[in-house]
């Protein structure tokens, strides 16, 4: 005698809540100046935080604490720019795999602010042409 299926009850699913970009401190403001000027640049949030993306791709965010910038780096250039300013660049264990370097915007030297900016922008823009060509060589 064939069994009757029955129809699990499904979970009722809470309809999702979207995150509140929190608004960037004015420190954030002179990022955002210095990469508008640049090719591609636009205005995203990212973990709730103030972003911005050329082309799509992140090349920078604010962490949640306000003061750290998330900058695209590559890994093997992170590590003289730490020791450049280790009071201003710095990583955590979290993103030792990872193209990034961490900022704090208390301490970043102002005459310098537009290469950091100019740098993360340059290394996403070139990851984002690099996927872009291998995409195109597998059609």
């Amino acid at each position: 005698m064939p069994t009757k299926k029955t129809k699990r009850p499904t979970k009722s699913k809470r309809p999702s809540r979207p995150i509140e970009p929190r608004v960037a401190p004015p420190a954030f403001d002179r990022v955002r100046q210095i990469a508008h000027t640049l090719e591609g640049v636009e205005d995203a949030t990212s973990y709730g935080t103030a972003a911005l993306k050329v082309y799509g791709a992140l090349f920078i965010r604010l962490r949640e604490d306000d003061d750290t910038l998330v900058l695209r780096c590559p890994i093997e250039d992170r590590e003289a720019l730490i020791e450049s300013d280790p009071d201003t660049y710095f990583f955590t264990d979290h993103y030792a795999n990872y193209p990034w370097v961490l900022a704090r915007l208390s301490t970043i030297n102002p005459a310098i602010l537009r290469d950091v900016v100019v740098m993360a922008h340059h290394n996403a823009l070139a990851d984002k042409r690099s996927t872009s060509k291998k995409k195109a060589r597998k059609r």
